[in-house]
């Protein structure tokens, strides 16, 4: 089952699809649309995509072939349903889309035993509990 999802063709689609939906949220639902458009829950997701993987290049291809993915559909649909973006939210995305693969080999090793995975494991918390304080509030 595990390989039948983590795969790069199921990966792109799981992206685009969720791409996707978190741009219909964001036009229709004000929960899920503030919940998609928080920085927490794509760490969240890239973790477990990075940790379940088979290795660490394999974390690194599929938390990358999802992240591409999922913006480029989030922002056709934004386009193809005329809802407001701006450029600088689209380069910010893609900057940290491009970082993923060094995220996810950091997330894919936090998973094995030692001092320095512990350490990634409570780095990798503060920073999604610290981009909700600084970056996103949730108002």
């Amino acid at each position: 089952m595990k390989k039948t999802i983590l795969n790069p063709i199921s990966i792109i689609y799981i992206g685009l699809f969720v791409g996707m939906m978190a741009k219909y949220f964001d036009l229709h639902t004000e929960i899920l649309g503030k919940l998609f458009s928080q920085l927490p829950i794509w760490i969240l997701i890239g973790v477990l995509i990075a940790v379940y993987s088979e290795n660490e290049i394999e974390a690194m291809v599929h938390v990358l072939l999802f992240c591409l993915s999922m913006l480029n559909s989030y922002y056709v649909c934004a386009k193809m349903w005329n809802a407001i973006y701006g450029i600088e939210y689209i380069k910010e995305w893609s900057i940290f889309a491009l970082c993923t693969p060094l995220f996810s080999y950091f997330a894919w090793i936090s998973k094995e035993k030692g001092i320095f995975p512990k350490l990634i494991s409570i780095f990798i918390c503060m920073i999604s509990l610290l981009s909700c304080v600084f970056i996103y509030p949730m108002t």
